[in-house]
């Protein structure tokens, strides 16, 4: 966590180098303040500053490359879109816009992805619009595809979803990439356990989740092994303010770094695509988790994680123990037994390893107490970034998501 200088709050970080590529995260959640374009500008040469200081010596390069930016009024989101572009200029990193207000009442809080290394060489960044960019290190290309919002007018929410996923692959074909190589996707969706018609806003986008995957078959390029099985991107689908239904998603490719990529699953937990009809018609389409091991170490992309044992949902209107039973979760995805079960020799980590944390909160007076749980648990170590919105089911009071990298 690195003190700042300017009334600002505390940026909160982490490191790990994997080969000759530094991997950051950075997290800044500000207090409240009326001027919120000016503490929004401050708070991007404060992030500048705080990633150059942290450093190692023989870093020479740096660059944030990837930027979520979460709204409490998603009316100012073209301010602050001009704020970042123009401190930025032609280095903008790619951007998404989240319709969640921070918990803490502030107008917006960042969370960044970084990278360093001793030169540029090291790594390569094609930018092909505000929200497209291929990220290249260690005979790895990621891409990453963000803000896709529907193309379609009408209101429901199956169109409006199926549209979202429909931009989302135009933007990866449009880069000669197949849907099938996404391994993680993030979906937002306003009003997520409404009322649609007879049914459930968050099952009509589980149906359009679902018609769109089709027969896709997800991680078969880099397979730890030829067996056949259900395999899905991790994924979060999460409530946001509004009705509208916000996507993203990350695709990897390699030719030379030995690449595995495949789905985990808690033992704890039935898996989401098997849940019973009850809770959705159409299962939602999602691993818990998405491992991926190449030359140089592993990447676990942790799923929205809730308090669900088996498929119940657990510990009914009690935020700490719903936040304890979340964090049980995601200990027992990434523990290093259970991904060595899944095939993954060098994988595993224990929650103060946590690159980062998300953390959805249902009810913001349940903020104090499940944030003691999450630091208590995860250390101070871990950055946390705290916003209010609804989870997937009307029960459920708190979601968390993050990721892990793990050295050889």
């Amino acid at each position: 966590m690195t003190e700042n200088k300017f009334n600002l709050p505390a940026i909160e970080s982490s490191y790990i180098q994997l080969g000759e590529i530094g991997h950051w995260s950075f997290v800044v959640r500000p207090v409240y303040e009326e001027d919120c374009l000016t503490l929004f500008a401050n708070s991007l040469d404060e992030l500048e500053r705080a990633f150059g200081d942290q450093l190692n010596e023989d870093e020479e390069y740096h660059v944030i490359y990837r930027m979520s930016l979460f709204l409490a009024d998603i009316a100012q989101e073209d301010k602050f879109i001009e704020v970042l572009k123009n401190h930025y200029g032609d280095d903008c990193p790619i951007f998404e816009i989240i319709p969640q207000a921070p918990v803490t009442g502030a107008a917006f809080a960042i969370e960044a992805w970084g990278l360093s290394a001793k030169s540029s060489d090291a790594i390569s960044i094609k930018r092909t619009s505000d929200q497209v960019s291929t990220v290249s290190y260690s005979g790895l290309d990621w891409t990453h595809v963000l803000n896709c919002r529907p193309t379609v007018s009408d209101d429901l929410v199956y169109p409006k979803s199926y549209s979202c996923f429909e931009e989302l692959q135009k933007q990866f074909n449009q880069l000669d990439i197949s849907f099938e190589d996404v391994i993680r996707i993030w979906i937002y969706l306003g009003d997520i356990v409404g009322p649609e018609g007879e049914t459930q806003r968050y099952k009509e986008l589980n149906r359009a989740r679902t018609d769109f995957f089709g027969d896709m078959k997800f991680c078969r390029k880099y397979p730890l092994d030829s067996s056949d099985f259900d395999a899905y991107p991790a994924s979060t689908g999460i409530g946001s303010d509004g009705k509208n239904v916000i996507l993203a998603g990350l695709s990897i490719h390699s030719n030379s770094a030995n690449l595995v990529a495949a789905p985990l699953e808690n033992p704890q937990q039935t898996s989401a695509f098997n849940y019973e009809k009850t809770y959705s018609p159409q299962s939602p389409k999602f691993a818990r988790a998405l491992g991926v091991e190449y030359d140089d170490g592993g990447i676990i992309f942790i799923s929205g994680t809730a308090s669900i044992i088996d498929s119940e949902s657990r510990f009914i209107d009690k935020p700490a123990r719903q936040a304890n039973c979340t964090l049980d979760n995601i200990a027992c995805l990434i523990d290093k037994t259970n991904c060595r079960e899944h095939g993954f020799d060098d994988l595993g980590a224990e929650l103060n390893q946590l690159a980062f944390l998300r953390v959805y909160i249902k009810r913001p007076e349940d903020y104090e107490v499940i944030a003691e749980v999450c630091r208590k648990r995860c250390g101070d170590a871990v950055p946390m970034i705290f916003t209010v919105t609804d989870v997937c089911r009307p029960e459920l009071l708190v979601e968390m998501e993050g990721i892990v990298y793990t050295k050889k």
